[in-house]
């Protein structure tokens, strides 16, 4: 047995590294690929985006041998950013709708808070003007070579934060598709998060505590949606057999 060789093919290709390393690469490309092909990233199929700047900030940096909670909880939210699957109440309808159906924005109550109103809320604007502005200041106050604010004020719709479906802007930036590298992206995350995500947070808490929607609460409503998907799925199903 010992004198067994063997080698390991992909699509009939020889692989010339460790299969541990093969396994690993292509693991991540092939969620990349999925990742890549969704609907919401049709724009930026067609725009020139540095993915590897990207996923480099998700990592924060850490060493791949060392997870601790702390950066563990931190990536997790950037990939709720960057999927935009903040839990907004649009998206926690979809789990809790008994809960949250007639629910609007907790900070403008005004109209429905999904992932766009976000940005686009009246009460956020002026935070964002200066998240916007204390940026670019970062810029020409940070170790980036031969940046002027001419060279700034010139990346054309970078530092608009409305939604655009054909140019990336500042809420792009934000969603960590990076198209400046250094501690840009995350002074800027670190301010969205300070300043406008984690205080809307803070008072849908209150909301909630005042409307006494506990943790148990929700927990039954979402063993009650989760028991009512399923009787539905069963009740809808043709099931046949074959003698």
């Amino acid at each position: 047995m010992k004198n067994i060789h063997y080698t390991l093919n992909w699509n009939n290709i020889e692989v010339e590294q460790s299969p541990r390393k093969f396994i690993s690469q292509a693991s991540k490309v092939k969620g990349f690929e999925e990742f890549f092909n969704l609907a919401r990233n049709v724009k930026y199929r067609r725009t020139n985006i540095d993915w590897k700047s990207t996923f480099e900030v998700l990592s924060d940096d850490d060493p791949s041998n060392i997870t601790t909670f702390k950066s563990s909880r931190r990536k997790a939210e950037k990939i709720k950013f960057l999927m935009e699957k903040l839990p907004t109440i649009e998206q926690i309808k979809k789990s809790l709708l008994d809960i949250y159906d007639n629910w609007l924005c907790p900070i403008c109550s005004d109209v429905i808070e999904d992932f766009n109103h976000i940005w686009l809320c009246v009460c956020h604007v002026n935070i964002l003007q200066k998240i916007v502005r204390d940026s670019q200041h970062f810029i020409l106050t940070s170790d980036f070579c031969h940046v002027s604010l001419t060279d700034i004020n010139s990346l054309d719709n970078f530092w608009n934060w409305s939604i655009d479906n054909n140019c990336l802007t500042f809420i792009d930036f934000i969603k960590v598709v990076c198209t400046i590298i250094g501690d840009l992206h995350e002074f800027t995350y670190n301010e969205v998060m300070n300043n406008i995500w984690k205080s809307r947070c803070e008072l849908q808490v209150v909301l909630e505590k005042n409307l006494s929607i506990t943790k148990k609460k929700k927990l039954d409503s979402r063993l009650n949606f989760s028991a009512n998907s399923s009787f539905n799925f069963i009740n809808n199903t043709n099931f046949s057999s074959v003698d």
